[in-house]
Order: C-alpha cells, then sequence, then structure tokens
C-alpha cells in the first residue's frame, strides 16, 4: 500500500515502504506542501480514483487502513473509505492517575478514543489543543481548557505527535504550543484530567476519501465557490459566521443546522423561553443571516421562525430580551449571561439595520404587562425558512461581482435571500 504499513500492537501509522521513519517521512511531506500555503496556487497531483488516494497533499500526512482486527470494533465509526492518519492501542490516564487501555484513531481534524469493544470515549478536535507537553519515556499530554486534558503513553508516541502537531499546523497556520519535559509526573499537578460534569463524547465528523479527492479537484480547477470555506464572516454586514457547538452537532445533524451544510449562523446560545402561561422551557436559539430560530434541545425541532425584518423592536433587562412581533406574538427569552443577551441584541439589530436600513428600536427596560405571548389564534404554526450556507452565499457574491473580503457597498434588501438561485 505504498506508503502505509501495519506495526506492531495492532497499529496503523504513516510510514514509507523504503524504510524512512514515520517521523521523517511525515515532516519531509508536510514541509513542501505548507510552505507554498498562501503563497502562488498549488496545484495537486490528484489520482483518478479516490480508493488510490496514498497521502492528503495538504499536510503530507499518510493515509492509513483499518488494522484487521480493529476493523470489526470500529466498523461502527469507520471503513475502507475513512481519512485516517493512525491507528492503534494507546493507554490513556485517568483522572485517578491510572492507565486504561485505549484505542486511537486520528483522522483529518480530530482525535478519537475508543473503548476496546469499540465503545466512543472521546472525540477531540485537535484545534482545541491549547499545549502540549512530551515525556522523555514518550509519554504525551495535550492541555484542552475546554473539555479536559488528556494524557497518552504508546511505543509509537512520535508518530502520534508529529501527527497531531502537523494537524494543529495546517488548521492553526502555526505551531503547536509544546515542550518537552522529563517526566510527564513534573506536568501533572498543573493538568485536569477529570470530565467536567455532565459531559458526555459525541463522535465528530469523519471524512471520506471520495471527499477529499472532491475538493481538491475543485482546488485544481479554481472553483471560485471554494471561499465559502474558509469564510469567515458575512461581508455585508461583517458578522462572523460561527460553527455549531460539538454538544449539539448530533442533535442537529437532520436540521437544516448541520455542520456540514456549513450553515450561516451568527449566534447560538440556549435560553430560557416564556410559555403563554408563564412557565418557562429550555431552548436553543439560533440566528442565521436574516431569521431567528427556537429550537426544542430534546427533539431538534424548530418550533419557532421569526425574520429580521418582522420584529419592531426589542426590549431587554439584564439577562431578560422580549422580541416584539406585531404581526405573530412576543417572545420572552432569559438567557444565561447578561453578556450573552447583549450579543444576541447587536447580532439581531446589524441584520435589521443591514435589510432595512434603519436600527432596530431598542429598550433598556420591560413592560411585561406589555408583552404577548398569545398565539395569533389556536392551530397557529411558525413558518419555517430553509437556511442558507456559506456556499449560497459566495455563489450569490460571485453573481453580483461582490468581494468576498467585504464591505460590500450595498445596503439591505440586496436579494440575497430572494434570489432563487440561492434557494435550497
Amino acid at each position: 500500500a505504498g506508503h502505509s504499513r501495519t506495526l506492531s500492537g495492532g497499529a496503523v501509522s504513516g510510514g514509507t515502504s523504503e524504510g524512512t521513519s514515520p517521523a521523517s517521512s511525515v515532516l519531509a511531506r508536510g514541509d513542501s506542501v505548507l510552505s507554498v500555503q498562501g503563497a502562488a496556487p498549488v496545484t495537486y497531483d490528484l489520482p483518478e480514483c479516490a480508493e488510490d488516494l496514498r497521502v492528503d497533499p495538504r499536510t503530507g500526512l499518510v493515509l492509513v487502513e483499518l488494522p484487521v482486527d480493529l476493523a470489526k470494533p470500529l466498523s461502527a465509526h469507520f471503513n475502507h473509505q475513512s481519512l485516517l492518519h493512525f491507528v492503534g492501542y494507546v493507554e490513556k490516564l485517568s483522572h485517578t492517575r491510572v492507565f486504561e487501555k485505549r484505542i486511537l484513531a486520528i483522522g483529518t481534524y480530530s482525535m478519537f478514543l475508543f473503548h476496546s469493544g469499540g465503545v466512543l470515549a472521546r472525540s477531540l478536535e485537535v484545534t482545541e489543543i491549547t499545549r502540549a507537553f512530551k515525556a522523555d519515556d514518550g509519554t504525551l499530554a495535550f492541555v484542552v481548557p475546554r473539555e479536559f486534558d488528556l494524557v497518552l503513553r504508546c511505543k509509537l508516541s512520535r508518530e502520534i505527535w508529529d501527527i497531531v502537531s502537523r494537524i494543529y499546523e495546517f488548521k492553526v497556520k502555526a505551531a503547536l504550543p509544546s515542550e518537552s519535559v522529563g517526566k510527564v509526573d513534573h506536568v501533572l499537578p498543573q493538568l485536569k484530567l477529570k470530565k467536567p460534569s455532565k459531559w458526555r463524547p459525541e463522535m465528530g465528523v469523519v471524512h471520506t476519501k471520495a471527499q477529499l479527492l472532491r475538493r481538491l479537484q475543485q482546488h485544481n480547477s479554481q472553483d471560485a465557490t471554494l471561499g465559502y470555506l474558509g469564510l469567515p464572516k458575512d461581508p455585508r454586514t461583517g458578522l462572523a459566521l460561527l460553527p455549531v457547538p460539538r454538544g449539539y452537532r448530533h442533535l442537529l445533524s437532520s436540521t437544516d443546522f448541520r455542520p456540514d451544510r456549513e450553515p450561516l449562523l451568527h449566534f447560538f446560545a440556549t435560553a430560557e423561553k416564556a410559555t403563554r402561561k408563564l412557565s418557562w422551557e429550555k431552548r436553543l436559539v439560533l440566528v442565521s443571516n436574516s431569521c431567528l430560530y427556537i429550537v426544542n434541545p430534546t427533539t431538534a425541532k424548530m418550533q419557532r421562525c421569526i425574520l429580521a425584518t418582522a420584529m419592531s423592536g426589542l426590549s431587554t433587562e439584564s439577562v431578560s430580551v422580549v422580541v416584539k412581533v406585531p404581526a405573530e406574538y412576543d417572545l420572552l427569552l432569559n438567557f444565561e449571561s447578561v453578556e450573552v443577551a447583549q450579543e444576541f441584541c447587536r447580532v439581531l439589530d446589524v441584520i435589521y439595520t443591514f435589510k432595512k436600513e434603519t436600527r432596530l428600536p431598542m429598550e433598556d427596560h420591560i413592560e411585561y404587562t406589555e408583552v404577548k405571548l398569545n398565539r395569533p389564534f389556536d392551530g397557529w404554526h411558525s413558518t419555517v425558512c430553509s437556511v442558507l450556507t456559506r456556499r449560497d452565499l459566495v455563489e450569490y457574491l460571485g453573481r453580483a461581482k461582490l468581494p468576498l473580503d467585504g464591505p460590500v457597498p450595498l445596503p439591505g434588501g440586496d436579494g440575497f435571500d430572494l434570489d432563487p438561485a440561492a434557494a435550497l
């Protein structure tokens, strides 16, 4: 298989059939690819068939197959088409300082840990790592502030270190902050190995060779729509484009907000929504380029969709916000903090201003007696608008001959949401 080989202990890692060590092979290829990122356009030498991909040319990392002894326990998560750079047994340090046997798989962007039977133990995006330590005996420690830290040991720790470092460098465009230590015991006091309360593992996205080949073919053909891949904001409004938070990606996987669609998302938060009987329900609050969505966090059902242009104003008090919708009925939300409530109001104001060329009226107090929470009539249901994607936006800007890096010199009502070619 050209650029992959089976190693001891049921592990597969990138190497070469010529006997070069996996680490040096990875670095030699990766440097030549990364050195031209952002400079002259790169044309990748690609096979005609996805099955013939042996290396991810973006990183220079070798693609490997599932070892025979791990193919069955991991069959629910990976197959022969999955983009993998490492699969094998490792030992993971628990918060009680005991090493436990796990299966480690490293994909294009994530590290996956499984119990021996194939049950997911953890999925970690490499870009979530903020610092790494490498001990003289090969033990590796990764600092992950948003979740909890990870300590691994394995005979192939050098390969793991090189792969993780290269993925981080490719994604972040900077070297992984790292430090060599004599023993991992020296840094254990500063590590947090205990899982947060209510934390549950969620399987991350696993890309396929067919997806990678298609993406690289688009790159080679200079497909103008590829601009959506790195689009950080909507150039028409300047609002940042956000990913769906990891903890909700599985929940929303069957909706318009599923991550692989790259939906236009400017705000995401949990909040308590007041019912007409003045009880409170937990809901997800999402804001796209034109609409506010209220989603049930248990069923993922979109229960309400409010056009920004249908709003007549906002009223705020501390963590509470009232969205006034005269043609329907008002929405009363309690957010987790004042900062989140303020960001919610800011995003809606920017969208409203762009579309109507005037500011969204705001009040810094709430007249609760004037809040209308009753639906217009029995059996009333909200009309849910489709969520457009980053690619829709890039294609529209291309047709309108407008720049991706903004600012776009057009007022609101530019036709994007009403453009039939952009509709889903």
